[in-house]
């Protein structure tokens, strides 16, 4: 029984980190696991799968932007300059930058 749950845990676990995902990659709101349209989706792919409530996506939300924040951090820690017109055109265009 204790491996089935372990087992079932671990699945929730990768589903609530996709939800995660497609709610950062893809700019949605976190009352989306609110919307009837959303949920009936969501219990026809598994219907074994319980969607965290809006506060819980809230605050998964902001711990996956804590660790990627973090991340960020740890890999320019040595570095010793960064070119934001080469790896992001729209600060380019946003300082008004563009040739």
């Amino acid at each position: 029984m204790g491996h089935a749950m372990s087992q079932q845990e671990g699945w929730k676990q990768e589903l609530d980190e996709a939800l995660v995902d497609f709610i950062v990659k893809d700019s949605q709101p976190f009352t989306v696991v609110s919307d009837p349209g959303f949920r009936a989706l969501v219990a026809k792919l598994d219907p074994t799968y319980t969607l965290p409530s809006r506060q819980t996506v809230k605050a998964m939300v902001e711990r996956r932007y804590v660790e990627e924040k973090e991340k960020a951090k740890a890999a320019l820690q040595n570095v010793d300059s960064v070119s934001l017109t080469k790896i992001c055109p729209r600060f380019v265009f946003l300082c008004g930058l563009e040739k």
